[in-house]
């Protein structure tokens, strides 16, 4: 099949070719195989749209010499391939965009720099940000495409008081990903189309296989992408060819009461695996990469009220000079807490009403108002 060489990547044409056009009613669709993306192409087209498909060749190999290549290499084409005839069945144009390079100089390093550095990152947050919208919306340009779409469970409108393009919950808050999403920054958000934003799982399976799409019945994804197996720990040792170091485990009082297996393979709240015997449960509260210990306490001792974050991303507003009022989560699965917010120069500072379990550094704090997206950033330390 014909290729393309754009700055961040190649570009494989399976179907249709490159055109500039009017932009106000084409939309590039992120065709990632799934069953969502599918009804989004399908929700956009019913509607008008002219509509290309993309699907984004992030990684096929989980990492250097591993047993799980093959694997990934064969889920990652039939992905592929379930995109490819996703579009034939709908008549429209697909591409795959080969961006392996990038996300792994970019996603995959910052991943495992990560864990290595103490931290439990969300690489699907930075990834958002960072790669998948940006390199869409670069791509879409080059296809005479104004707008970008996927299939995450989000809302996007524009507030007309403000100006502002504000992100909210999407209508099955069990699927809700405006988590995910809270980094995309008003040039991003005022490009992006979310077309099940208002709609739940049930109504997109019953779509699906109304309409006969071959992927009706596809399982949902649950893993991060390019570690198929979930074996994190495995994954960063066969990607950078380093081999654990042992360490101390070391209770509040600094007191060794084990050895751990490498900081990579522990996280906050953790308590199966540490392999120490003792009467009452230990739990992972944190983690020293410079020292290379990990911390355990108590079941009390996981809980705290207040919650330092970076690099924050605001939305609903321009940076706030006091403080004010919101709820925030603090993983993808916890529920909203209230808290009280206090801007700082270099992030903000969280003062929750009640104690938070397991405050995990890496991971994202997002603040909301009801459904609304105020803003986001990366916990640094709980």
């Amino acid at each position: 099949s014909d290729t393309y060489t754009l700055k961040y990547g190649r570009v494989q044409k399976y179907k249709g070719k490159l055109m500039e056009s009017n932009t106000n009613k084409n939309v590039l669709i992120g065709l990632s195989g799934g069953v969502d993306s599918a009804v989004a192409a399908y929700l956009l087209k019913n509607d008008g749209f002219t509509v290309k498909a993309a699907t984004l060749k992030m990684s096929d190999a989980p990492a250097k010499d591993s047993a799980d290549t093959a694997s990934a290499d064969a889920a990652a084409s039939d992905d592929i391939s379930d995109a490819a005839a996703v579009a034939g069945q709908l008549g429209i144009d697909h591409f795959v965009v080969d961006l392996r390079e990038r996300f792994r100089e970019s996603v995959i390093n910052y991943f495992v720099e990560s864990y290595l550095s103490g931290e439990t990152p969300n690489p699907c947050v930075f990834c958002n940000r960072n790669m998948k919208f940006p390199c869409m919306a670069e791509f879409a340009q080059s296809v005479g495409c104004g707008f970008v779409a996927t299939g995450h469970y989000a809302v996007v409108k524009k507030d007309a008081a403000s100006g502002r393009y504000l992100l909210l919950k999407g209508a099955d808050k069990k699927k809700d990903q405006s988590y995910m999403l809270y980094a995309l920054n008003q040039e991003m958000l005022s490009k992006v189309m979310f077309p099940l934003g208002n709609l739940t799982k049930e109504k997109i399976r019953e779509i699906a296989g109304d309409i006969h799409l071959n992927v009706a019945s596809k399982r949902d994804s649950q893993d991060i992408c390019f570690i198929r197996d979930g074996d994190y720990s495995g994954f960063i040792r066969n990607f950078t060819g380093m081999t654990p170091k042992s360490g101390n485990f070391c209770d509040a009082d600094g007191k060794i009461v084990g050895t751990h297996k490498g900081i990579c393979s522990y996280t906050v709240g953790q308590r199966k695996g540490l392999g120490i015997s003792s009467e009452e449960p230990y739990y992972v509260t944190g983690k020293d990469a410079d020292k290379n210990v990990v911390l355990l306490g108590r079941e009390k001792d996981l809980y705290c009220s207040r919650v330092y974050v970076s690099n924050v991303n605001y939305i609903a507003f321009e940076k706030p000079t006091g403080s004010f009022r919101a709820t925030a989560k603090l993983r993808y699965s916890h529920h909203d807490s209230p808290c009280t917010v206090f801007p700082e120069e270099n992030g903000m500072i969280l003062e929750f009403d009640s104690p938070q379990r397991a405050v995990t550094p890496g991971q994202s704090a997002v603040l909301y108002d009801g459904d609304t997206v105020l803003c986001g950033g990366t916990i640094k330390q709980g």
